[in-house]
């Protein structure tokens, strides 16, 4: 991951300014480092064989679920 993260930065300024970020200021690049691995990692149940998306329908709206055959159980 870290390989990426300092792809990352050298297409976001200039090739080489990872590793001199890293030089210059590791704790901050340590840091950074961090909050990219957060933000961009896949969660390890997404990467197993047996993952099947059960967790699909929790985040989609209702309308797209009521026409996709989800039901809301009756209200009384």
């Amino acid at each position: 991951m870290e390989e990426v993260f300092a792809e990352y930065l050298d297409q976001l300024f200039y090739t080489g300014y990872a590793e001199k970020f890293k030089d210059d200021n590791p704790s901050a690049y340590e840091s950074q480092l961090a909050e990219f691995k957060n933000l961009y990692s896949i969660p390890k149940h997404e990467t197993s064989l047996v993952y099947n998306g059960t967790n699909r329908n929790r985040y989609r709206s209702t309308a797209t679920k009521i026409r996709n055959g989800v039901r809301r159980a009756n209200k009384m």
